[in-house]
This record gives C-alpha cells, sequence and structure tokens, in this order.
C-alpha cells in the first residue's frame, strides 16, 4: 500500500561510503539460514537497471537503459519480463491495481510527473500555469498522485510546491512546500510546507492543510510517509544533525521516537500498516556508525545490527508482517520480525546489492552486481526461514 510499502529515503548503493565501506562491527545481528532466489532482472538492451518499488501482484516498477544508452522507466511482470514505458526518465510507485507514477523528461529537458495505467498507457500529468516542471513522488489505490513543481510567483520567480493529480489528471496545488512525498487510500497526503518556514504538514483529500505538532525547538521537520490509519512517519530537527525519526497520529499528535542509547540522529525509512517504523540510528553521539532499527507501535526501538564485519545498515522498507529490508554495508539484506538477519547476496561473488522495496508476500526488488560487471534491477524471493515470524 502507498505510504506502508514504499521507501521513502533512498541512500544510493553508489558512491555513498557509509553503506558500502567494509570495517569490524560489534553489534552483529543473528542470522538466519536459507539461501534466497536471485532474479536478475535484466535491461532494456543497456547495462543498467534498477527496481525501486513492487506491488503485491508481484508488478515491479524502476528504470532500465536502453541499447542507446538512454534511461527509460520500465516495468516488470510477475514473470519478470521488462516493459519499456516509453519514456525517458523513471518510474517510482507501483498501486494494487498496477497503476505507476513517476517522472519523464521531455526533448526540452523539462521533467513532467507521469501515470500510466495497468496496461501500460501514458498520461502527461503536466505543471501549474507556468511552472513549466513537475515531479511524481506516490500513487495510491484510486490513482491520485502527489508530488511536487514549480508555481509562478512575482517578478516571475519559481517557487517549489506540493501537488496533488486526481484520477482525471486535474491538478491541485497545495501551496509552497518542500515535497509531498506520501499520500494514503483517504487521500490524506504527506509532506513539508514551505509556510512559515519548512515544517512538516500534512494535507486531506480536498487539500486542506492540516495542522501537525511539532517537537520544541524545532528548525526543521518533514513528514516521509503515511498508512491507511492515518499514522505518519517523518524528520524533525532541533539542531544540526542532531534530529530524530517522529511519528503522529491520526489526530496530529507527535511522539519523538528518538535514538539507540548514546546516538542522537535518528531517520525513518518507512511505516507499517500498525504504525510500526524503520529506519536507522547513529550508535553513538557521532554521525557513524549507524544501524538499521525498527520502532513498534508503542514507540519501543530495537537494534537490527549489522552484517559480520560491516559498519553499517539501513533499514529502508517493511511489509504489514513486519518483515524488514535495506542493506548492511554492500549488501542487500532482509530482517524477519524477530529482528534476525538474512544476506539476500548478488549474482555475482563478492558483489554489491541493495534492497529499496518489500511487498507482503516477502518479494523484495533493488539492484545489485550483474555477471557483466554492471548494475542490474534484481529481485529476491527469500526462503521460508528467511520471512518466518
Amino acid at each position: 500500500m502507498p505510504g506502508t510499502n514504499s521507501c521513502i529515503r533512498r541512500i544510493a548503493i553508489l558512491g555513498t561510503a557509509a553503506m558500502l565501506v567494509a570495517g569490524t562491527g560489534t553489534a552483529d545481528a543473528l542470522a538466519v539460514s536459507g539461501s534466497p532466489t536471485i532474479v536478475d532482472l535484466g535491461t532494456l538492451g543497456g547495462t543498467y537497471s534498477d527496481a525501486e518499488d513492487i506491488n503485491d501482484a508481484g508488478v515491479i516498477v524502476g528504470r532500465a537503459t536502453t541499447a542507446d544508452g538512454q534511461t527509460h522507466a520500465a516495468k516488470w511482470d510477475r514473470h519478470g519480463t521488462i516493459a519499456d514505458l516509453g519514456a525517458i526518465g523513471e518510474a517510482h510507485r507501483v498501486n494494487a491495481r498496477g497503476e505507476i507514477v513517476g517522472t519523464t523528461r521531455l526533448p526540452s529537458g523539462r521533467t513532467h510527473a507521469m501515470r500510466w495505467d495497468r496496461h501500460g498507457v501514458a498520461t502527461d500529468l503536466g505543471t501549474l500555469p507556468g511552472g513549466q516542471e513537475s515531479r511524481g513522488s506516490a500513487i495510491n489505490d484510486d490513482g491520485v498522485v502527489v508530488g511536487s513543481g514549480y508555481a509562478l510567483g512575482p517578478n516571475n520567480t519559481l517557487f517549489n510546491h506540493a501537488l496533488r493529480w486526481d484520477q482525471s489528471g486535474q491538478i491541485v496545488d497545495l501551496g509552497p512546500a518542500e515535497d509531498a512525498y506520501g499520500i494514503n487510500n483517504a487521500g490524506i497526503t504527506i509532506g513539508a510546507t514551505a509556510v512559515n518556514g519548512n515544517r512538516a504538514a500534512k494535507w486531506d483529500a480536498r487539500g486542506t492543510m492540516i495542522a501537525l505538532d511539532q517537537l520544541p525547538g524545532t528548525t526543521y521537520s518533514v513528514g516521509y510517509g503515511i498508512n491507511d490509519a492515518g499514522m505518519a512517519v517523518g524528520y524533525a530537527e532541533t539542531r544540526p544533525s542532531k534530529g530524530h525519526t517522529v511519528r503522529w497520529d491520526a489526530q496530529g499528535r507527535i511522539t519523538d521516537l528518538g535514538a539507540l542509547p548514546g546516538g542522537e540522529y535518528s531517520t525513518a525509512g518507512a511505516i507499517g500498516d500498525d504504525g510500526t517504523v524503520v529506519g536507522i540510528s547513529t550508535t553513538t553521539g557521532e554521525l557513524y556508525p549507524y544501524h538499521a532499527v525498527r520502532w513498534d507501535r508503542w514507540g519501543r526501538i530495537t537494534d537490527l545490527g549489522i552484517l559480520p564485519g560491516e559498519m553499517a545498515s539501513d533499514a529502508r522498507t517493511v511489509n504489514r508482517h513486519g518483515t524488514a529490508a535495506g542493506v548492511s554495508g554492500q549488501s542487500a539484506v532482509l530482517w524477519d520480525r524477530r529482528g534476525r538477519i538474512t544476506n539476500l547476496g548478488s549474482l555475482v561473488d563478492g558483489g554489491r546489492s541493495a534492497a529499496y522495496a518489500i511487498n507482503n508476500h516477502g518479494l523484495v526488488v533493488g539492484l545489485g552486481s550483474a555477471p557483466d560487471g554492471s548494475f542490474h534491477a534484481m529481485l529476491w524471493r527469500p526462503s521460508s526461514r528467511a520471512t518466518a515470524p
């Protein structure tokens, strides 16, 4: 479901030293035996692809390069067969009906939010008058899309606004904002407003902003995801790099979820149907090292640990059963409800991989090293022992 099985923070596998550097860990998680099945999802004739999301029917979306080096939005069916969505850009999210939201780059070089129906037919969602650009971030099961784009202000200056598009493609301006990052099936949107400073914000199905509580002394906050119960998750900062993961209930009341003992920083990756949150937390006062963590519905934090020999981990996504996926060091990993870790691996010995999304059947997608030395979108089918409660 949008907002529950969404990876709301993507730390790229390439160029992120904190996630790809090997080292010695002191709090390794309990490993679960059982090798997953790995499927190389291939490309559109080029050398690169990655998968960003998967729905419960097994439809996967992301991007892939073509033989001439262009990057196109891509979709894979439940059998792993790739389809070119026919647009330079990428597909970000897929809903339960197989409708897709993403962003495309026009011949002019400008970007527009794009929605594809379950047959792959594209609709350019356009922009605000004079705004020229837009981006699509999330889609709910009714096909309502949220994202952001530029609005034309005084003296022809451009300001970033949160946007929503209804089922017919009609655009709604949610006002000056950093972005709209998530939407649930009741049509409630979460993001960050730029009105009176950058603060987390929620909008109802009519586009009216709903006040969210803030931590005392907050200098910046943002809402990243929302579940169908109306619980939202985000980040609040009271000092630079000294922020915490926060959760709002359906009435907008805030809970500071804190960090691991000794840590001063945490941020969320996703929120589940029951309010379970996964993300990362520092383990000391310094920014690194950091560990994947899970907060239960009561706000209690669990250190999910790291793979042996690694320094860091990051939980990016969680399904309704409490199974989380992400990355530890250079490997895609999965944590079951008990916090036991499975190295999902790659198709190449010593290769790198990262997990971006998990569905409610335990299927995981992301990217990993391919035999030809490039990176390809990957699908992991974990063993039953790795996903058992």
